[in-house]
């Protein structure tokens, strides 16, 4: 028995799924796989997987995914930094990786981590292939993390003594002591 091709490329152009829906291997792949993308030179999206249209909250039918340039949904403040990464990665043909904040359908920011490679098509220009990372819940952990900390670092710095840490060892090795011993010892 013969199985067919999951896709010959000839719709890819056009933006649509690549993907057979008679094709269960060709399903389990699209929820599997993280989210993918094909970026012409001038900026237009050659090609999207559903999985990026997931993460970024399109619609599969949503005619505003197929004029929308990924370049166009990177936040503001990321912008500047993620173009001129692009730009150089375009001219080098190096590979690019970089995090940065994407712009959801609902006007939600997501962060994320987007890994490509830059190729030359037969006619010399310049695609960007690649896929996406939603790293959103890591990013709002290490903020998390953070504040945590500097909570913390308040709390030890208020207290009128000092706190220390040590192994229980025949060294008593420091661990950690606040900064406040300096007061107590000179």
């Amino acid at each position: 028995m013969s199985r067919k091709p999951a896709h010959t490329g000839a719709k890819r152009a056009s933006g649509q799924t690549p993907a057979r829906r008679d094709d269960p291997g060709a399903e389990i792949l699209e929820r599997f796989l993280p989210p993918m993308y094909a970026v012409g030179s001038d900026g237009s999206t050659g090609h999207v997987s559903p999985a990026l249209q997931r993460v970024l909250g399109f619609p599969q039918e949503s005619s505003n995914w197929q004029t929308a340039y990924l370049a166009e949904l990177v936040h503001p403040d990321d912008h500047d930094r993620v173009l001129q990464e692009l730009t150089a990665g375009r001219e080098s043909l190096e590979p690019f990786r970089m995090e940065y904040r994407l712009r959801r359908y609902d006007g939600a920011y997501v962060w994320v981590l987007d890994e490509a490679v830059f190729i030359r098509d037969g006619r010399g220009d310049t695609i960007r292939e690649g896929f996406l990372v939603d790293i959103t819940d890591r990013v709002q952990a290490l903020e998390d993390l953070s504040v945590s900390e500097e909570r913390f670092r308040t709390l030890l710095s208020n207290i009128p003594g000092a706190m220390y840490r040590c192994n229980l060892d025949s060294d008593w090795d420091m661990e950690f002591i606040s900064d406040n011993i300096e007061a107590i010892s000179g």
